[in-house]
Parts: structure tokens; C-alpha cells; sequence
């Protein structure tokens, strides 16, 4: 069989699933990738792929469960031909405005996907460089973490000394 899996088939979600829950353990107890991906008998590359579209992912998984909810109630007032009782009202403005919210976040998920491989290639722009630094400065933890992986901090492996970074100064420690 050659292509994709279909949807059903796929294991796509339960590693996902797996992933946060890595994400979320110490770093010092938490195993490593490689030992993650035995476990779930997948790639070490799959697993890398998806952990870096794991944000993109769970911003979306949650705009869709707001946009259900919402929509759950709606079709329930429209099957039984009524208006919204005066719980159902708030519910449906609040999942509508969350979905919004989250519209948001998934668009700003997608953007710092982009801009995390262009960090990789030494790309980025100076705007998206401020940028960065105003979100890591806001607390945003995946602009910090594009930042310091910029910031020329990493030792080299070879004991030659490491390339001058291209991040100005200010941004190079971020408070975290």
C-alpha cells in the first residue's frame, strides 16, 4: 500500500495524545525522544515531525471543541424549533467567543512554526526578531524558545568556537 493511511487507521491523534503528556514531565525525568519512540514502536523522525506541529495541533483540537459545543446547542434550539433559554444564551456567546479566541492562537501557532524554521536557517527578519522578543517578553514560551535557540548560547560539540549569533543583543536574555 503506498500514500497515506486512511483516518481511521492512523495513530496519528494517540501519539499526539502521548506527546503532551511527555512534554508536560520534567525534562530530568521524562525519557528521551528516541526512548519515546520504542515505546510507542514509531520513528524517532515521526515523532520529531510531529512534536514540532504539536502547538498548531492542540490550538486547533481545542478551536474545534469550542466550535462543537457552540454549534451543538444552536442545532439543538433550531431541531426543536425554539429560541435560547437564558442558560443556553451566555453558553453560546462564550464557546463562540472562545472559538474566535482560539482562531487566533492557532493562526499565531502556525506563524511560530514557520518562524522556527527559519531560525533553523539563520532567516529570520529584524521585524520578526522584535516580534519574537515582544511575545517572549508577554510570556509567549515558544517565541522564547525560538529566541534562546538563537541567542548563540549552545556550545559546540567539536570545541571550535560557535558562530556569532545574528539576534541583537536585547533579545539574547529574555527573562523567562
Amino acid at each position: 500500500m503506498k500514500g497515506r493511511k486512511p483516518k481511521q487507521d492512523s495513530r496519528a491523534d494517540e501519539i499526539r495524545t502521548r506527546l503532551v503528556e511527555w512534554e508536560q514531565e520534567s525534562e530530568a525525568i521524562r525519557p528521551s525522544l528516541r526512548e519515546l519512540a520504542r515505546e510507542l514502536r514509531t520513528s524517532h523522525q515521526l515523532l520529531s515531525h510531529y512534536l514540532e506541529g504539536l502547538g498548531v495541533w492542540q490550538a486547533t483540537r481545542q478551536m474545534n471543541e469550542y466550535r462543537r459545543l457552540k454549534e451543538e446547542i444552536e442545532a439543538r434550539e433550531k431541531a426543536e424549533h425554539r429560541w435560547c433559554t437564558p442558560q443556553e444564551d451566555p453558553r453560546v456567546c462564550i464557546y463562540g467567543r472562545k472559538w474566535l479566541a482560539q482562531m487566533w492562537v492557532v493562526a499565531m501557532e502556525k506563524t511560530l512554526t514557520c518562524w522556527r524554521r527559519q531560525a533553523r536557517k539563520k532567516n529570520l527578519t529584524t521585524k520578526q526578531i522584535k516580534t519574537l522578543g515582544e511575545l517572549a517578553s508577554k510570556g509567549h514560551k515558544g517565541a522564547r524558545k525560538i529566541l534562546e535557540s538563537m541567542s548563540g548560547a549552545e556550545k559546540s560539540g567539536n570545541n571550535l568556537p560557535v558562530a556569532k549569533s545574528r539576534v541583537p543583543k536585547f533579545f539574547r536574555s529574555v527573562p523567562g
